[in-house]
């Protein structure tokens, strides 16, 4: 008598885990086949600050600042002699 209930308890055990198996298959099977539709706007790159060097002769000396021309700033809080 515990024999047979022994092979039934894993009988059915082995039932549960291959229908959650498969459920688990179908899952992954919709997820890969999912596709977006309506966002047809490519993703733009990633840009970093555009910086410019500007010159300038101050005192019969040579000075540059960088510009931040995305920003419209001065990234240099003072001028640098070169």
């Amino acid at each position: 008598m515990k024999k047979a209930a022994f092979v039934a308890v894993v009988a059915a055990a082995l039932a549960s885990l291959d229908m959650q198996a498969q459920a688990a298959g179908m899952g992954t099977q919709a997820e890969a086949s999912f596709q977006r539709v309506g966002d047809t706007r490519e993703a733009e790159p990633a840009r970093g600050d555009q910086i410019e060097y500007r010159y300038r002769i101050y005192n019969g000396r040579q000075q540059y600042r960088r510009w931040n021309v995305t920003k419209k700033c001065w990234v240099d809080p003072k001028w640098i002699d070169v």
